[in-house]
C-alpha cells in the first residue's frame, strides 16, 4: 500500500474504500501465488481514477 500511494503521490485519505480494497486485493492474490506484489505488477492490471475528489483504481483493460 505504501508503494503505491508514493508512486502516485497521494494520502491514504484521499484513496477511496474500493481503491483500498483493490490494492490489498491484489498483494492477497499476489502473495497466494508466492509473487511478490510490485507496484509494475499492479499497473498492469488498473490504472489511476479519480471520482468526486478520491482516488481509486479501475480495471486497465489493456493498458
Amino acid at each position: 500500500m505504501a508503494h503505491i500511494l508514493q508512486y502516485y503521490g497521494f494520502h491514504i485519505s484521499q484513496m477511496s474504500p474500493a481503491g483500498m480494497v483493490r490494492v490489498r486485493h491484489f498483494e492477497f492474490l499476489c502473495r497466494s501465488h508466492d509473487v511478490e506484489p510490485t507496484v509494475e505488477g499492479f499497473r498492469a492490471f488498473y490504472q489511476l481514477i479519480r471520482n468526486m475528489g478520491f482516488y481509486s483504481f479501475a480495471n486497465c483493460g489493456g493498458c
